[in-house]
Protein backbone atom coordinates (compact mmCIF):
# COMPACT_ATOMS: atom_id res chain seq x y z
CA UNK A 1 0.00 0.00 0.00
CA UNK A 2 1.23 3.11 -0.69
CA UNK A 3 1.67 5.57 2.15
CA UNK A 4 -1.65 7.82 3.63
CA UNK A 5 -1.45 11.74 2.86
CA UNK A 6 0.36 13.46 5.33
CA UNK A 7 -2.22 16.69 4.89
CA UNK A 8 -5.35 13.84 4.84
CA UNK A 9 -5.12 10.89 6.38
CA UNK A 10 -7.88 9.37 4.62
CA UNK A 11 -6.51 9.02 1.76
CA UNK A 12 -3.32 7.53 -0.33
CA UNK A 13 -0.65 9.24 -1.66
CA UNK A 14 -0.09 8.24 -5.44
CA UNK A 15 3.10 6.33 -5.32
CA UNK A 16 4.30 3.88 -3.83
CA UNK A 17 8.58 4.36 -3.58
CA UNK A 18 10.69 1.12 -4.79
CA UNK A 19 13.96 -0.44 -5.39
CA UNK A 20 14.89 -0.83 -9.28
CA UNK A 21 17.28 -4.27 -8.44
CA UNK A 22 17.14 -5.72 -12.34
CA UNK A 23 20.92 -7.50 -12.53
CA UNK A 24 22.05 -6.83 -8.94
CA UNK A 25 22.56 -10.18 -6.54
CA UNK A 26 20.70 -10.98 -3.78
CA UNK A 27 23.84 -9.43 -1.94
CA UNK A 28 23.78 -6.74 -3.70
CA UNK A 29 19.72 -5.96 -2.74
CA UNK A 30 19.67 -6.56 0.59
CA UNK A 31 23.39 -3.81 0.71
CA UNK A 32 20.77 -1.49 -1.43
CA UNK A 33 18.44 -1.84 0.96
CA UNK A 34 19.89 -1.64 4.13
CA UNK A 35 22.21 1.19 3.38
CA UNK A 36 19.41 3.37 1.50
CA UNK A 37 15.89 1.90 3.28
CA UNK A 38 16.93 0.59 6.71
CA UNK A 39 16.89 3.20 9.40
CA UNK A 40 16.88 3.11 13.50
CA UNK A 41 13.05 3.44 13.24
CA UNK A 42 12.63 0.81 10.36
CA UNK A 43 14.26 -2.34 10.15
CA UNK A 44 14.10 -5.04 7.06
CA UNK A 45 13.08 -8.13 7.53
CA UNK A 46 11.94 -9.46 4.33
CA UNK A 47 11.20 -8.16 0.57
CA UNK A 48 8.96 -8.27 -2.08
CA UNK A 49 10.32 -9.01 -6.04
CA UNK A 50 8.39 -7.98 -8.49
CA UNK A 51 8.44 -7.51 -11.83
CA UNK A 52 7.67 -4.67 -14.18
CA UNK A 53 5.33 -6.61 -16.10
CA UNK A 54 3.52 -7.29 -13.19
CA UNK A 55 3.11 -3.65 -12.02
CA UNK A 56 1.88 -2.81 -15.80
CA UNK A 57 -1.30 -5.29 -15.33
CA UNK A 58 -1.99 -3.99 -12.02
CA UNK A 59 -2.14 -0.93 -14.11
CA UNK A 60 0.73 0.97 -12.67
CA UNK A 61 3.93 2.20 -14.14
CA UNK A 62 7.53 1.93 -12.76
CA UNK A 63 8.83 6.13 -12.74
CA UNK A 64 12.62 6.01 -12.12
CA UNK A 65 13.25 8.87 -9.47
CA UNK A 66 16.77 8.74 -8.21
CA UNK A 67 16.62 10.69 -5.23
CA UNK A 68 17.39 10.24 -2.66
CA UNK A 69 19.60 7.63 -4.45
CA UNK A 70 20.43 5.53 -7.81
CA UNK A 71 17.82 2.59 -7.75
CA UNK A 72 14.85 4.47 -6.70
CA UNK A 73 11.69 4.64 -8.14
CA UNK A 74 8.07 5.09 -7.51
CA UNK A 75 5.25 2.40 -8.38
CA UNK A 76 2.15 5.30 -10.33
CA UNK A 77 -0.61 6.18 -10.02
CA UNK A 78 -2.33 4.84 -6.81
CA UNK A 79 -6.03 5.80 -6.41
CA UNK A 80 -6.54 7.97 -3.54
CA UNK A 81 -9.37 5.65 -2.55
CA UNK A 82 -8.31 2.78 -0.08
CA UNK A 83 -10.30 -0.16 -1.66
CA UNK A 84 -9.13 0.64 -4.68
CA UNK A 85 -5.52 0.80 -3.20
CA UNK A 86 -5.94 -2.85 -1.71
CA UNK A 87 -7.21 -4.11 -4.93
CA UNK A 88 -4.00 -2.73 -6.69
CA UNK A 89 -1.94 -3.86 -3.55
CA UNK A 90 -3.52 -7.51 -3.15
CA UNK A 91 -2.84 -7.80 -7.44
CA UNK A 92 0.74 -7.08 -7.01
CA UNK A 93 1.44 -8.99 -3.70
CA UNK A 94 -0.08 -12.21 -5.27
CA UNK A 95 2.28 -11.73 -8.32
CA UNK A 96 5.48 -11.11 -6.06
CA UNK A 97 8.05 -13.36 -4.55
CA UNK A 98 8.57 -12.56 -0.19
CA UNK A 99 11.98 -13.03 0.02
CA UNK A 100 12.97 -12.86 4.09
CA UNK A 101 16.66 -11.54 5.05
CA UNK A 102 19.18 -13.95 5.72
CA UNK A 103 20.10 -14.69 8.93
CA UNK A 104 23.70 -13.50 9.81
Amino acid sequence: MPPKDKENPNVYTAELSVCLTSGLSNYEVWKLGIENVQSAARSLSARADLSVAAVSEAGLKVVHDPQPYEQHANLTPFPADKLACQRIATKLALASQLVVIPEV
